[in-house]
């Protein structure tokens, strides 16, 4: 056979002792803008074969801090206890504070390639905080699982209810990232790298199955460019990790609209997802308020990317008397 299969069915035979700082092993798993400090203590002896691991040992790990760039999350007091049994790294209990809550996990992970590298996780959340940043700040309770087999594709499922989160509209040119100029790609020399292409090596799933619902019964804090806002949501989350399909809705609870230095009373709104790409929901936003004696309607429609904003009045006036007495 060509050497894939043959290394995969390779005999094992050695250990590993490890005792120092979690940031080194971490880093093997390649994951940009995310760091663990801390120490971390491993202890595992190996046999078998490459495609079906044994494993005997140990993990453990206390007060660790893990930090995310991204989100602005950090878990603090985090202790780790694992065990190495046959092919699973058995995980006894991951415990951890984030903000003012609590995240705990358990379950097990497996190294066997001939089995599809099984995956049973747990995740609890406790009012946990889980973004906390300039834009956007959220903290999370509910239960998410996390699941591969032989017999079951890759999924992950669960219900997160969210107590509080604020998130701040911002000016869309601040947050884009600037295109540099004078790239160019280098073409394709035509002819493979070496003869022979190995077969792909089975390794854990890039593209996991969604099913979580995410549920608020209120506290979703909007503010910045205009709104001063309240939302409740429940909202689906289905389809791929690659490509997630987002149902449900967000529903407005309260707010004010601030337009051209006058300040309008959110009367409706709504957001819908219809299944297709989260940044463009259906949109229906009436605000209103009172100018010069006269009261001001405006209502917004159409869709997140492509927003109608029409004027209206009691008593009735022309569109641009309205904008006149606005501005």
């Amino acid at each position: 056979g060509t050497w894939t299969p043959r290394l995969s069915a390779a005999p094992l035979s050695g250990g590993v002792r490890y005792n120092g700082p979690a940031d080194v092993l971490f880093s093997l798993a390649a994951l940009p803008d995310q760091s663990p400090k801390g120490a971390v203590g491993v202890a595992a002896d190996f046999s078998g074969r490459m495609s079906a691991p044994q494993l005997t040992g140990v993990v453990r790990a206390n007060n660790l801090v893990y930090e995310n760039a991204v989100y602005g999350t950090r878990l603090t007091n985090l202790n780790v206890r694992g065990r190495f049994t046959n092919d699973r790294l058995q995980v006894e209990s991951l415990t951890a504070n984030a903000g003012n809550g609590t995240v705990s996990a358990n379950g097990f992970v497996s190294l066997s390639s001939a089995q599809g590298f099984p995956i049973q996780l747990g995740i609890d959340m406790n009012n946990a905080q889980l973004a906390r940043g300039s834009d956007l700040e959220a903290q999370a309770s509910g239960q998410i699982r996390v699941v591969n087999g032989p017999d079951q594709p890759p999924t992950i499922s669960g219900r997160i209810n969210l107590p509080e989160t604020r998130y701040r509209i911002v000016r869309q040119g601040s947050t884009q990232v600037a295109t540099l100029t004078g790239v160019r790609r280098k073409p394709e020399l035509g002819r493979e790298r070496i003869t022979g292409a190995p077969e792909a090596m089975t390794s854990i799933p890039s593209t996991w199955q969604v099913d979580v619902q995410v549920v608020a019964d209120n506290k979703i804090y909007v503010f910045g460019m205009g709104p001063e806002s309240d939302w409740a949501a429940d909202i689906k989350v289905g389809g791929t990790s690659g490509a997630p399909r987002i149902t449900g809705g967000i529903q407005l609870v309260r707010g004010t609209l601030g337009f051209a230095g006058k300040s309008f009373e959110l009367q409706q709104g709504r957001l819908n997802f219809n299944g297709g790409d989260m940044t463009n929901p259906e949109i229906r936003i009436v605000a209103s308020g009172e100018v010069e004696d006269v009261t001001i309607n405006i209502t917004i429609t159409g869709t997140g990317n492509d927003p109608q904003i029409a004027f209206s009045s009691t008593p009735a006036l022309p569109q641009d008397e309205l904008m006149a007495r606005i501005l």
